[in-house]
């Protein structure tokens, strides 16, 4: 019974930090909104641009463990 009230306790926190992680996130993705709402069109389009430029390469890009890879994409 010990052990199963100890799992429940580990399992109850790993619940509280992933929320706290999420709430986070969310603001974090609310203000990076907020910023691109107020930056003036031209540079707006600027960074739009860039975007789908480094997109267009064919390969995806993405960070595992402290490491960079990259993937084709076909």
């Amino acid at each position: 019974m010990k052990q199963q009230e100890q799992s429940s306790a580990n399992l109850e926190v790993k619940k509280l930090i992933l929320n706290a992680r999420k709430e986070i996130l969310d603001e974090v993705y609310e203000s990076a909104k907020d910023s691109i709402s107020k930056l003036p069109a031209e540079k707006n389009q600027i960074i739009l641009k860039s975007i789908i430029e480094k997109n267009e390469s064919g390969t995806v890009r993405y960070f595992q463990e402290g490491k960079t890879k990259q993937q084709s994409r076909k």
